[in-house]
């Protein structure tokens, strides 16, 4: 077996850090000692047979080939992202997060083979013809009917976009100018959507509202660059985003509530307020939607509108407002992917800080969740499977004919 033993070192240190596994935690799994384990992590030369790669394999829960030449999940991974002037690097390193989901989630796949990710395939009726505006008013005026929502705020918009399209939804803290990635492994048919964490919550309803729009729109990758000239896509998916969040008729039926409140009234910046804040919207994307509506005075379309957090706090809703923004700020692993992990946990095949890592908090803090959850690692018997084992050597006794080997 001919393979290179410093990029192997470093895989086999990478995976087990991402289980959450010491070295001599994999010492006892893998039934192999820890100053082998630590030699071969250095990239040291050492007298081990394919038959103990399969077993730290095993241990790792990672596929052999995976284990010896590296991922196929990176190499074939789409990508897609909103921008605000961020560098190049910036973006690679946001991709690389949801990438690492990715990548988790297929090593699941051979500790827990069910809760796999199931698309849903639903889409909307887009027309070819009509303005961006109009198509874009369709298909949110869909995706509500299709989620119940009538005219009313759409309250949870993490858990409406995971069930009608069944793809997994994470907030992380993600490099400054990101709002939003979207990742999909086309070969498992899995898709992870992240959004900035440390986006205000207005700003977070409308990136993942953004990023619906190209899921159900069929987009591939793309990178919308929100500073320059926006694309006939990126302006259909924002038309989208913002009728799914503030629908028109929503609007009137708010603002008539509003009347038969205080009697008739006119838009001022403390309707458009009441607004944005029943809505979960920014002031802008409140403006542009009154401004559509042809409801927005004239004082109020060119003024630079106060930020959220100054609007709550001129109009009575302050101390909300912040308490509202510190839990949107919070890390929110994809539920779904989080669910897999606990159970490769409980089995034994996944450490603690994998679990810890998912959900950005401390070790200590996650087992002593989990302890008062009732969740504990359910101790197994590893029994060799010989058929198992000869087949994959026989598969691969021709390994050093590989190209590159």
């Amino acid at each position: 077996m001919n393979v290179d033993l410093a990029r192997l070192g470093e895989r086999i240190r990478v995976e087990r850090e991402r289980a959450g596994l010491s070295q001599r935690d994999l010492e006892s799994r893998a039934s192999m000692s820890q100053s082998m384990l630590h030699r071969l992590e250095t990239g040291k030369r050492t007298n081990v047979a394919l038959a103990d790669f399969d077993r730290l394999a095993q241990a790792l829960s990672v596929g052999l080939d995976e284990l010896l030449y590296g991922s196929p999940v990176e190499a074939r991974v789409l990508a897609a992202a909103r921008t605000s002037g961020c560098a190049e690097a910036d973006l690679r390193a946001a991709l690389r997060q949801g990438i690492e989901l990715l990548k988790l989630d297929d090593r699941l796949d051979a500790v827990v083979p069910y809760l796999r990710q199931e698309a849903t395939h639903w889409k909307p009726e887009i027309s070819a013809v009509g303005s961006v505006q109009d198509r874009g008013r369709a298909a949110a005026e869909q995706v509500r009917n299709a989620l119940n929502t009538g005219n009313a705020p759409i309250a949870d918009l993490v858990e409406s976009v995971e069930h009608l399209t069944g793809v997994d939804v994470g907030t992380t803290l993600l490099p400054s100018g990101v709002p939003g990635i979207c990742v999909t492994d086309p070969e498992r048919v899995t898709s992870v959507v992240l959004v900035n964490s440390n986006d205000v919550a207005e700003r977070q309803r409308f990136t993942l509202a953004h990023e619906l729009g190209h899921l159900l729109f069929g987009d591939g990758t793309h990178v919308d660059d929100m500073d320059g000239n926006r694309s006939p896509q990126e302006i259909l998916c924002d038309e989208f985003a913002r009728h799914l969040l503030i629908p028109q008729n929503g609007v009137r039926a708010w603002l008539k509530g509003v009347n038969r409140t205080v009697g008739e009234t006119r838009v001022d910046e403390r309707v458009m307020a009441l607004l944005a804040r029943h809505f979960g919207v920014s002031p802008d994307v409140a403006r542009i939607q009154l401004d559509r509506m042809e409801l927005l005075p004239g004082e109020l379309q060119f003024v630079g509108l106060p930020s959220g957090r100054r609007w709550a706090y001129r109009f009575g809703w302050g101390p909300q407002f912040d308490s509202e923004q510190a839990a949107a700020s919070q890390s929110r692993a994809p539920r779904r992917i989080l669910d897999r992990a606990i159970v490769a946990y409980r089995e034994g095949k996944l450490g603690l800080g994998v679990l810890a890592k998912l959900q950005d908090l401390p070790v200590a803090q996650i087992e002593q969740a989990l302890t008062e959850a009732g969740v504990f690692v359910t101790p197994t018997i590893r029994r060799a499977d010989v058929n198992a084992l000869v087949s994959r050597a026989t598969a691969r006794d021709s390994v050093e004919d590989r190209p590159g080997s």
